[in-house]
């Protein structure tokens, strides 16, 4: 009820003003003039008038509470209309006013991305706060559409000039092959499985992104909730619709898409990147595991057997093992205790034996793509030793060695476990071994860290 007195509720200068109107249009003229100082216009469509408005209005005027039925283009109503707007102090647009209107929806409201329905009330607030009668909300509705467009035409417009000549024929190629090696609908996939061909792909993709050199600066010059719209805008097209804009308009789109696409493209390649590595760990100690229990026949009664040699030892303490002992336990049964704990012993060296085979043979083609296109940055020393590690990798990689000094590996970057397979003989680094082991020891099983650290290369870069 407080809203609709607030809202709805008429002044002593309004019930003298309302005195002078005729008795059939009374009410009528009472509820424009609420409207109007409430929201700057005048109301078109009765139907939408609440039944206890009408009501509490009526009985102000002390007219029946029936809703009115006058058209809003009649005569007699543009009439009454315009003495309520003189009534009020209300004036008018005139051109001037409305140019002033779009260059404030262009300057303050527009930028922030807001909706279209948000900025339409913003405008009609705007026409209110200079008691000027607001056009209808479809003119509002439609003036800010038009400067709306006119905002996103100009951005792309200057993000397609930005582009160098060899990206924009890139796009507009991207366009026209949209199912080729870098097509547009290729570029929209995801990444997909954690498969070596995903890792490759997706790496392949990234490359083709960061090779274009787009305006990463663009982005910042836009609220963000226009670039989510222009995104999802382009995921939802078609190369076939994207081709009907004008080159500016397609090309600058795109640009957009894939700068935000990039970030995307990251992620994904990392997601990858840690499953693949938890995938080689997962099935080598599987494979291990399997072939220890074919390799072994587990020996039971061990404590039983323990008791038994122990009882036979104290009871001859100078006798011979070959009198003493085999009667109770025999060389085969002890040889298979000697067999199963060696075997328990090494589990760990020949799951890293097995993990780097299947690495070595099949997965790691992958790791120059992903070195290419992943730039690891961070500012935490707690992480030194993991970005100086990656660094040294890249290094022998580029050198073509699969040997090196093992001084050369940062400190804290080979666990102790790791180091009988990483270090040889000869205290040499075993480059493949090397890269098995940041990889599965200092990324996959720093999970949530490898993403942060990676996700700031699209700010770094």
């Amino acid at each position: 009820m407080e809203n609709i007195v607030n809202d709805w509720g008429l002044s002593f200068s309004d019930l003298i003003f309302l005195a002078d109107q005729p008795d059939d249009i009374r009410l009528e003229t009472a509820l424009q003039l609420c409207h109007l100082r409430r929201t700057s216009r005048f109301i078109e469509d009765w139907s939408g008038l609440a039944g206890n408005v009408i009501s509490y209005v009526a009985s102000q005027t002390e007219r029946p509470a029936d809703c009115p039925k006058s058209l809003f283009d009649d005569r007699r109503s543009r009439r009454y209309r315009k003495r309520v707007a003189e009534h009020l102090g209300f004036s008018r647009p005139k051109q001037t006013d409305l140019t002033e209107f779009e260059t404030w929806l262009l300057s303050d409201v527009v930028q922030r991305g807001t909706s279209l329905s948000e900025m339409t009330d913003l405008g009609c607030h705007w026409f209110l706060a200079r008691k000027l009668v607001s056009p209808p909300e479809q003119t509002v509705e439609r003036i800010v559409r038009s400067v709306r467009q006119r905002v996103l035409d100009g951005y792309l417009s200057e993000v397609s000039a930005q582009l160098s000549a060899s990206a924009a024929f890139e796009l507009e190629a991207s366009l026209a092959g949209p199912r080729g090696r870098t097509g547009f609908q290729r570029l929209k996939r995801d990444v997909g499985a954690a498969t070596l061909d995903n890792v490759l792909d997706a790496a392949d993709r990234l490359a083709f992104i960061q090779g274009l050199g787009l305006p990463d600066h663009a982005l910042l010059d836009i609220d963000p909730t226009w670039i989510k719209a222009l995104v999802r805008r382009v995921e939802g097209e078609a190369a076939s619709e994207m081709r009907l804009h004008s080159k500016e308009k397609r090309t600058g789109l795109l640009a957009i898409y894939l700068m935000s696409r990039r970030s995307q493209l990251i992620d994904g390649l990392v997601e990858l990147l840690i499953e693949v590595v938890h995938r080689i760990g997962t099935k080598s100690k599987r494979k291990v595991v399997k072939r220890i229990a074919a390799d072994i026949e587990k020996v039971h009664g061990k404590e039983q057997l323990l008791v038994d040699m122990a009882t036979a030892a104290v009871m001859a303490p100078k006798g011979i093992v070959s009198d003493v002992i085999f009667p109770v336990a025999g060389a085969a049964k002890l040889k298979a205790v000697i067999d199963e704990h060696n075997a328990k012993g090494t589990l760990d060296i020949r799951i890293q034996t097995v993990m780097r085979g299947s690495y070595a043979n099949h997965y790691r083609p992958m790791l120059p793509s992903l070195l290419s296109v992943l730039n690891f940055r961070s500012n935490n020393k707690v992480w030194r030793p993991i970005l100086d590690a990656l660094t040294l990798i890249v290094r022998l990689n580029e050198e073509g060695r699969r040997y090196a000094p093992a001084a050369l590996a940062p400190d804290g970057s080979i666990p102790r476990k790791w180091r009988e397979i990483v270090i040889d003989g000869r205290g040499r680094l075993n480059v493949i071994s090397y890269e098995l082991c940041v990889l599965r020891v200092r990324l996959e099983t720093h999970t949530d860290r490898a993403k942060r650290l990676v996700s700031s290369i699209t700010e770094a870069a």
